[in-house]
């Protein structure tokens, strides 16, 4: 699984601009490194000795979508989520998570909520109709 260009970002200097402590921002170049190399295992170490309040909205989806990528399915997104439930990506990707789960109920929730918080996906009103038809029948698919 290849992390998005978006999270990839999240490591670059101007998701900082608030940080002036140079060894926290050296930690953040030093992490960005080891992405490019490929060594996310160390990646998520590094992130989990940090406490979430002390992350970024990015660098905590970025710590989302390692866990998924390592497929450590029940820590991904959930921290995100925690912090920004209005995420639309994370409640999309979860909904997709649980479709592979074959968790329906909650894949039909976080499909809801990444439709509530105004996600335009076609994939999104797909998946939530056709979770609708399976779980409730064919009129519910359509009111959805």
């Amino acid at each position: 699984m290849k992390l998005t260009t978006p999270l990839m970002t999240a490591l670059n200097s101007n998701a900082f601009a608030n940080q002036t402590d140079y060894e926290l921002m050296q930690q953040w170049l030093d992490l960005k490194s080891l992405l490019e190399r490929g060594k996310r295992e160390q990646v998520l170490r590094e992130l989990e000795a940090f406490y979430e309040i002390e992350l970024s909205v990015a660098l905590i989806r970025l710590k989302a979508q390692l866990y998924f990528a390592l497929e450590d399915y029940d820590k991904a997104y959930i921290s995100s989520l925690s912090r920004r439930p209005q995420l639309i990506g994370a409640h999309s990707d979860l909904g997709q998570l649980y479709l592979l789960k074959v968790e329906l109920e909650k894949a039909r929730e976080h499909f809801s909520n990444a439709i509530s918080y105004g996600a335009q996906d076609a994939l999104i009103y797909g998946q939530l109709a056709n979770l609708n038809f399976l779980l409730y029948g064919p009129y519910s698919a359509i009111s959805a």
